[in-house]
């Protein structure tokens, strides 16, 4: 077996199958119960920020809640969406077409991410919106690693994501939202993860360095935008601007 073979197996391993595909059709219902738009705006906090990319790869796209408004902005790039789920892609070549929107420039990969064979140094942006949250802190580690690999190298990562603040009512808020969150999807998709994994030190050691965080929701979001640098740096004194929502006074 090479060697490449060697780590898609050892991945697999570390990345068993989710069933989101039983949640498809009321996915959307259950987050906007859940969560309102926080999601929706977490997602797209830096649509028209970012330069507009010729490619992109968006990993773990769900029904479609970031591809839509991405390709309303930037409707001249060429999109691949990573989703295991073949229900939830279905979902969303129906919401693309409700929408009349092309999906000539779309390309679908049903599949898990760590059995899929990508083109290096291809993408000019990198979107993962919680797709992290879902695995263990091994296989987040080997995936980051993957997809680094796809990107140019000076291109974006979009990431945004569950979180847990320093505030300490705050934090013990996100904690208490999580334990349930994880163990709802445990039972309902067969998730791994028990707990958040760290992202940043892994990003570093990829070359993507933070560029700005956007926290909402009391803290219990957290949109980030990567950039990365010409050469691979580790975690250092970098200090990217982090925007809050404002406290309410009530």
């Amino acid at each position: 077996m090479e060697p490449s073979e060697l780590a898609k197996t050892a991945l697999c391993c570390f990345c068993p199958a989710m069933r989101y595909s039983r949640a498809a059709k009321y996915y959307q219902w259950l987050e906007r119960m859940s969560y309102g738009q926080s999601l929706q705006k977490a997602r797209c906090t830096y649509l028209g920020q970012i330069e507009a990319p010729g490619t992109a790869l968006l990993v773990g796209e769900g029904y479609g809640a970031f591809l839509i408004p991405f390709l309303e902005t930037y409707p001249h790039c060429k999109v691949t969406v990573i989703e295991e789920s073949a229900e939830m892609i279905e979902v969303c070549r129906r919401r693309l077409e409700k929408r009349q929107l092309p999906q000539t420039a779309v390309t679908f990969i049903h599949r898990p991410l760590s059995t899929c064979s990508l083109p290096e140094k291809h993408y000019e942006l990198i979107v993962s919106h919680f797709f992290f949250d879902n695995f263990r802190q091994d296989a987040t580690t080997s995936m980051i690693q993957q997809l680094a690999r796809c990107a140019t190298p000076q291109s974006d990562w979009l990431i945004s994501d569950f979180h847990i603040p320093n505030q300490t009512w705050r934090a013990l808020r996100a904690r208490i939202w999580l334990f349930g969150l994880y163990t709802f999807w445990r039972r309902v998709a067969h998730v791994p993860a028990t707990e958040l994994p760290e992202i940043i030190p892994a990003l570093a050691d990829c070359g993507f360095i933070p560029k700005q965080h956007r926290q909402s929701n009391a803290g219990l979001l957290c949109s980030s935008w990567y950039r990365r640098t010409p050469a691979p740096r580790s975690t250092g004194p970098v200090r990217p601007t982090v925007d809050r929502e404002p406290v309410s006074t009530r």
